[in-house]
């Protein structure tokens, strides 16, 4: 992958979006297991990613936030499906007598 040096001239590729970033995240790093981006890639996008495939590990912020956002997203509607979602309170519509308006 190259040096951290060398990555801070040129940036990285980012997997997803396939542009150049000077800052990212190692999916297969730290902060990419504590935010387990493999499971979310893997799990609910139209790829496959692995350590041993020979393109790049690493993602940029703005696609960070878009697999967060439709990992979410997906989420709440799995709530949903399975009837696990906030009751809504019930508004009694008072029909009012507003004479001859």
């Amino acid at each position: 992958m190259g040096s951290i040096d060398r990555a801070c001239i040129s940036g990285f590729l980012c997997r997803l979006c396939s542009e150049m970033h000077r800052i990212v995240i190692h999916i297969y790093g730290d902060q990419g297991r504590k935010l387990c981006l493999v499971e979310k890639i893997n799990g609910y996008l139209p790829i496959t990613i692995s350590p041993t495939d020979p393109l790049p590990k690493t993602i940029c912020e703005t696609c960070l936030r878009r697999v967060e956002q439709h990992y979410d997203l997906l989420m709440r509607l799995t709530r949903i499906k399975q009837g696990n979602f906030p009751k809504i309170k019930k508004v009694k519509f008072i029909k009012k007598n507003l004479g001859s308006l």
